[in-house]
């Protein structure tokens, strides 16, 4: 069968030989390498076919040498070397396969997360903060960003740019913040405002309050009067350049979400970036045309009601400004020189780096000083760069633009808006995807290529190879080892990706407060008085916070001195230690997080509900017992509402100076909004059409009654402050159903560390299970009927003051949908909150986990439940639960 075959002999003679060993090839496909000892070769193939192999040329061993001859070669021996090579080949291909598959699962991340908020883009992450130094160049980043897209909720957000600040010389009076926000429902750009009650400290999103047809960006603005009769009125000037004007709105400090069009002050072409200065009696405009790379000067004697004439040296050109620098970024300022030191005042005006290029836009802002400004000549040059930190930080990548505020003599502070991304991160990115992959294959080939020669490096490498060939490849025992291992990798891996992430919303940041504690500003005369600020202000917060404990039923707060206030907190922390029945002797705790649950048996209220869902008939009172010692376990201060019949449970856990039991046998008694909860149940004309009409709410009042006393009972205990709490949190009884609550055991839960960092002390803490539509808000009867939820109701809370707003916001809304004959969940009640003031919430969002994101599902299993992993101490991954405990026997 062989038309020739040499063997290479010790004197360098070749024998040849022809013919069959008899052996048949194997047709199945199936390698066996049972049927003779497999030989090492290598063989030069000139036809297609077996039988046509003219030359094989074979390297023997030692061993092979000392024979007298050697033996031929068959058609099985190179059947079973072919198979060989598939199975090799197919094994690379399975390696292949595993490398890339985590690249196209992230591939199709990025895909389906293109529009969706806080999605993948191809702009970069842009946000916005502030910064302060001591002059308008020497800023230093406030330590994370005042507002994301996270924060944005009425609009899928992509990201916020462009920031403007308004701050405020009165202490009582709130700062403002503008910013574009890229709207993924429209594709362009509104306005939304934010605001800070500290001076910068904490911002707080407002909403959308520019939402034209058309993209809007960079909302320049600024105090002017605009009519006599009003006093604290704004003007904006966005970029409008999509409708080729440069228009002007006005608002004012008081109704800041608000805006007006007022006029269009110049039209013609698509300026963007407009930026105003009023210099020696003359206001001047600087407008930059993109498709030109020109910057356009315009002046007016007035604002609002002049006429804006063309500079006679606009467009500036090369001799005036440099091309990378056309663009402006920022707030045109002028800092006033010293006259007694012969100092001249000086005009900045901010420009961002490289505004004309496609890769590099907006890489940092230079603040450019303009040496010749009037109505005939102008000139500028460079002053200073101000560029990104680096790192991982809000603005380690870039820098969009900066409006610097001077608030005393030697203390600015700043609207920055920051990158921690970088242009284009998905053209990068797929860039890199398809580095990697050839990467992967040119490895491959290589691997293969060295597998070839080392498989000829001596006879006991032979011997190995032959063994991994006969024993590993192909023996079926081992295959299946491999798959479950590499299953288990697999699964392990996910396990982890499954898990909660921290917030990508945290608003608590720096401000300008630390400047001033810096040791070289020590001797800045504008820190002696922010320091007096910074004391009264927090003897103010220490007197509001005893006032807590004295608050009224309508949330305000009584007036009373200091004494009195201190005089009354006394006796409500004496009342309190006294409380508890049989307390006596055990002072409570003091705690800066109390937690409030329950546990009811709702059982006996659910024995005339008919048609309820099999799930929840599962769930018996004996489960909800269980998961709620997980609850009781937790080292934590706790104010617990309870039915008597439970009372024993929670004394075989807890102790008596961590611990507040109110009784309360029957749930419905007394509650004002009984009857109509039942007049709603039984209106068969609504029940009939809502969505699941099986659930419990929709099927016995009781059940409804629960839900929405939580708010009743987080008031109660914030009232009390039984363990002078600054922090109050609500946690069901059977939070995650056992599944989310791991055993912490003497660790603090919430980690108060973790509490202070996450919550903003303005906004009421909750968990976002859907992306809030605020288009929603105008039809609450097909929002409840079609059981839309978009916050999660089993773990909300935060400071005093954000809670009591919302218990009185909750009821405003609860009383409205009863009045209009609907009801569904508390947390439907909490979306029409959310729809009357969209700053009460401070929504973060579980992130969901990988499979969900490439498949597009929006119903994650750990959406509800991720602040155990978020205000757990240490690593997020601390108290990992095992994938096991999410599947339900």
């Amino acid at each position: 069968m062989f038309d020739n075959i040499s063997v290479l002999t010790p004197k360098g003679h070749s024998r040849s030989n022809s013919g069959s060993r008899g052996h048949s090839r194997n047709n199945s496909g199936n390698c066996n390498f049972s049927a003779s000892p497999r030989k090492t070769m290598a063989y030069n193939r000139q036809t297609s076919s077996v039988g046509s192999v003219n030359s094989l040329e074979l390297p023997v061993s030692e061993d092979t040498l000392l024979k007298p001859r050697s033996r031929s070669i068959s058609e099985a021996d190179i059947e079973q070397y072919r198979c060989a090579n598939r199975v090799r080949v197919f094994f690379f291909v399975i390696l292949a396969i595993v490398s890339i598959a985590p690249l196209a699962l992230h591939s199709l991340r990025v895909i389906n997360n293109s529009r969706t908020s806080c999605g993948w883009n191809n702009d970069g992450a842009w946000v916005t903060g502030v910064a302060y130094g001591p002059n308008p160049y020497d800023l230093s980043y406030g330590t994370n960003a005042g507002v994301t897209c996270a924060n944005v909720k009425d609009v899928p957000a992509g990201f916020v740019t462009d920031t403007f600040i308004v701050p405020s010389a009165d202490e009582s009076e709130k700062w403002l913040m503008f910013f574009e926000v890229r709207n993924y429902d429209s594709g362009h750009g509104d306005i939304g405002m934010a605001w800070s009650p500290d001076q910068g400290a904490h911002w707080v999103y407002e909403s959308i309050v520019v939402n034209e047809t058309y993209h809007t960006s960079y909302p320049f603005v600024l105090r002017h009067s605009v009519d006599p009769k009003v006093t604290n009125s704004l003007v904006m000037i966005p970029e409008t350049s999509a409708i080729n004007e440069v228009r002007a709105y006005v608002s004012s400090t008081d109704t800041p979400t608000e805006w007006t069009y007022f006029e269009t002050l110049i039209s013609g072409r698509a300026y963007s970036d407009a930026s105003v200065l009023e210099y020696n009696g003359v206001w001047y405009m600087w407008a930059y045309v993109a498709s030109e790379n020109d910057v356009h000067l315009f002046y007016s004697d007035s604002l609002l009601e002049g006429t804006w004439t063309e500079h006679p040296m606009s467009p500036l050109g090369a001799a005036q400004v440099h091309s990378d620098f056309r663009r402006p970024a920022g707030r045109p300022l002028v800092l006033r020189g010293d006259k007694h030191a012969h100092k001249q005042d000086k005009v900045i005006r901010y420009v961002k780096e490289g505004a004309q290029r496609l890769v590099g836009y907006g890489a940092a802002v230079w603040a450019l000083e303009v040496t010749e400004l009037n109505t005939t000549h102008y000139g500028e040059r460079i002053q200073r760069r101000i560029s990104p930190v680096g790192g991982n930080g809000w603005v380690s990548k870039r820098v969009g633009n900066v409006d610097a505020h001077e608030i005393s003599p030697g203390l600015w502070v700043a609207g920055i808006s920051g990158d921690h991304t970088g242009d284009y991160p998905v053209t990068r990115y797929f860039i890199s995807t398809v580095v990697l992959l050839l990467g992967a294959g040119v490895l491959l080939a290589l691997t293969y290529t060295v597998a070839d020669i080392t498989k000829r490096v001596g006879a006991t490498r032979r011997h190995l190879h032959r063994f991994a060939m006969e024993k590993v490849y192909t023996h079926p025992t081992i295959l299946s080892i491999l798959t479950i291992c590499l299953g288990m990798a697999v699964l392990w891996q996910f396990d982890f990706l499954l898990d909660c992430r921290p917030p990508v919303n945290v608003v608590n940041f720096t401000g300008i407060g630390p400047h001033c504690d810096l040791p070289e500003y020590g001797d800045v005369a504008s820190c002696e008085g922010y320091r007096k600020l910074v004391e009264k202000q927090s003897i103010v917060a220490a007197i509001a916070g005893l006032d807590a404990d004295v608050i009224v039923a309508d949330s305000t707060v009584v007036d009373s001195t200091a004494n009195d206030v201190a005089h009354k907190a006394e006796a409500v922390v004496q009342n309190n230690e006294h409380a508890q029945e049989g307390g006596e002797g055990d002072a409570l705790l003091e705690c800066e997080v109390t937690l409030v649950t329950a546990l009811f048996d709702l059982g006996r209220y659910s024995h005339k509900a008919e048609n309820m869902e099999e799930k929840f008939k599962a769930r018996s009172f004996e489960k909800y017992q269980a998961w709620f010692v997980d609850i009781l376990k937790l080292n934590s201060c706790l104010v617990i509402y309870i039915e008597e019949e439970s009372e024993a449970l929670v004394w075989e856990h807890r102790n008596k100076n961590n611990t507040v039991v109110h009784v309360i046998q029957n749930i419905t008694e007394g509650y004002e909004n009984l009857s109509a909860i039942k007049k709603v149940l039984n209106d068969e004309s609504y029940t009939s059409q809502v969505v699941r009409p099986g659930r419990p709410e929709m099927k016995f009042a009781a059940y409804g009654v629960t839900m929405f006393k939580k708010i009743d009972f987080v008031k109660e205990s914030v009232v009390a402050n039984p363990f002078r709490s600054e922090y109050f949190f609500w946690l069901d009884g059977g939070y995650g159903h056992g599944r989310r609550m791991p055993d912490f055991g003497t660790e603090v839960w919430p980690d108060p560390k973790k509490v202070r960092e996450y919550v903003s002390p303005y906004q009421v803490f909750i968990l976002q299970a859907d992306q809030p539509d605020s288009h929603n808000c105008a039809d609450l009867r097909a929002t409840f009927m079609n059981h839309k939820t978009a916050m999660a109701g089993g773990f909300f809370g935060g400071k005093a003051q954000p809670l009591l707003d919302f218990h009185t916001s909750f009821h405003r809304q609860l009383d409205k949908t009863l009045e209009m004959g609907i009801m569904d969940d508390d947390q439907a009640v909490f979306f029409a909150s959310w729809c009357e003031q969209h700053s009460l919430f401070q929504m973060e969002q579980c992130p969901p986990n990988v499979m969900c994101q490439i498949t597009g599902t929006k119903r994650c299993f750990d959406r509800w439940n991720c602040a155990v992993s978020f205000f757990s101490e240490g690593d997020v991954h601390a108290h990992h639960i095992p994938l096991i405990n999410w599947i339900e026997m």
